[in-house]
């Protein structure tokens, strides 16, 4: 389990709250216009890491 990733993403806004078991993890929003421009970049450098 541990080898495994969860990297969340959000692309479209979300009707209920991100679900508070998975607090700690980095979340990926695609939503918001001020992280568009690095968003791709830092989502397959996060694919990428051992």
């Amino acid at each position: 389990a541990r080898s495994k990733r969860l990297i969340p993403v959000v692309y479209k806004s979300m009707k209920r709250p991100f679900p508070s078991i998975l607090r700690f993890l980095t979340i990926c929003d695609y939503t918001k216009p001020c992280t568009q421009i690095w968003f791709w970049k830092r989502l397959a450098k996060a694919l990428s890491l051992p």
